[in-house]
């Protein structure tokens, strides 16, 4: 009798998952806010509010003031124009520099500010890969340096460095869970004789339709989209 009970309780153990799942009280009903952004469902800061454990926003208090993350990968969450039944929304993705004291990046390889291995989040194929800079070949590769996907190559350097630098922007093939980017001198590759541009300040990003005229050498993030496979169960 207890085995035949145990193996009943096996067979209904799915069923009971699923009706404790907070993806069923989500639904219901909470409308909840960070400072002035919304944050919808399946995300959510009170328990029972978010789907599971990867949706889960808290509000952090930033130099800018109160801001939400997703608190799992640490990606503050944008207001988005994305309806979230397309399982995309907006992040702020952190940019990468080279060569720039004031940042504490002085090495001549960039690896990835983010990477989102092992969960069920990716950048999507709707963003752009871009550099900001002159002289500079910008490489974005999948996972390592041997395996280059997008690349794009900056305008060649003139006058003296400042904010308002050029750059370059290329599409990004498919869709990333990490990355790593790499930023080759120009004058090095052409003529080795030339050293001045390979030590300017350079930085790269992954970013949603972003245009050149409105971003800096001085940004630290760019608006991206993010994605996500569906996850049904979470047993966190």
């Amino acid at each position: 009798m207890g085995i035949r009970m145990v193996f009943y309780f096996i067979l209904q153990l799915p069923q009971l998952i699923q009706s404790a799942s907070p993806f069923e009280a989500g639904e219901a009903g909470c409308k909840e806010t960070c400072e002035n952004v919304s944050i919808p469902y399946p995300f959510g800061i009170k328990r029972g509010c978010y789907h599971n454990s990867w949706f889960r926003v808290t509000c952090n208090k930033t130099i800018n003031g109160t801001k939400p993350f997703i608190s799992r990968i640490n990606m503050e969450l944008l207001p988005s124009y994305w309806p979230v039944e397309d399982n995309r929304v907006t992040v702020n993705n952190p940019v990468t520099y080279l060569n720039c004291d004031d940042k504490g990046n002085n090495g001549n390889t960039s690896s990835s500010s983010v990477n989102l291995q092992g969960s069920p989040f990716f950048l999507s194929e709707q963003n752009i890969f871009g550099s900001v800079g002159c002289g500079y070949l910008a490489i974005i590769f999948r996972n390592n340096q041997t395996d280059p996907i997008a690349a794009c190559l900056q305008q060649r350097c003139e006058g003296p460095i400042s904010s308002k630098l050029p750059g370059c922007l290329t599409m990004v093939p498919e869709n990333l869970t990490s990355y790593t980017t790499a930023l080759r001198p120009m004058t090095e590759i052409i003529s080795s004789g030339e050293k001045e541009s390979s030590k300017r300040c350079t930085s790269t990003f992954i970013g949603y339709s972003i245009e050149l005229s409105e971003i800096s050498i001085d940004m630290t993030h760019v608006p991206a989209t993010l994605e996500w496979n569906p996850v049904k169960c979470d047993l966190e």
